[in-house]
């Protein structure tokens, strides 16, 4: 008993004594684009933006629902997809709820096929879109929205184990 007691002790002592052991963060690899980049936003894809606005609203205790306004984006194939899109902020993330304009785009495709949720996960880049871009293509996704030499870029990750589309654009909020 005395020898466990004894074992448990230097045990405990290297444990607490050893920050790599203790220490639990993960961190990024430093030749990524994404290692210091942060989460921006959700864009989540939704059948009925007004009922899902108000959804939102009730739940985060909103006097009124976030605006709904009309959008259109360029695809990487240079054609252009509408969308009604609302923003409901949060102290230092935001939704983006997007409703497609058409059935057969990229998000109404992915409404159909997914159903109502999140399309993708918004990252801040505020340095060259394309290098990233490309970077992330390189790792196994496929380039959908935006166009060289754009602001903004959406890599489809959905056939991976990530399992989900990356928005890369500016890190500023957008206006609610």
């Amino acid at each position: 008993m005395r020898r466990i007691s004894i074992l448990m002790a230097l045990l405990l002592g290297v444990v607490t004594s050893s920050p790599s052991l203790v220490d639990t963060r993960v961190q990024a690899q430093s030749g990524s684009s994404l290692a210091t980049a942060p989460l921006t936003h959700l864009a989540i894809v939704v059948p009925n933006i007004d009922k899902v606005a108000k959804g939102y609203a009730h739940l985060w205790g909103m006097e009124a629902p976030p605006a709904i306004s009309k959008m259109e984006f360029e695809l990487a194939n240079g054609k252009k997809e509408k969308v009604k899109v609302a923003y409901v902020p949060l102290p230092n993330f935001y939704l983006q709820l997007m409703e497609p304009d058409s059935k057969s785009g990229l998000l109404g495709t992915h409404l159909k096929k997914y159903g109502l949720g999140v399309w993708g996960l918004g990252v801040g880049v505020d340095t060259n879109v394309d290098a990233v871009r490309e970077e992330l293509v390189s790792k196994g996704g496929k380039w959908t929205v935006g166009k060289k030499g754009g602001a903004y870029a959406a890599i489809d990750f959905r056939e991976t184990p990530l399992g989900t589309t990356l928005f890369i654009g500016p890190s500023a909020r957008a206006a609610a």
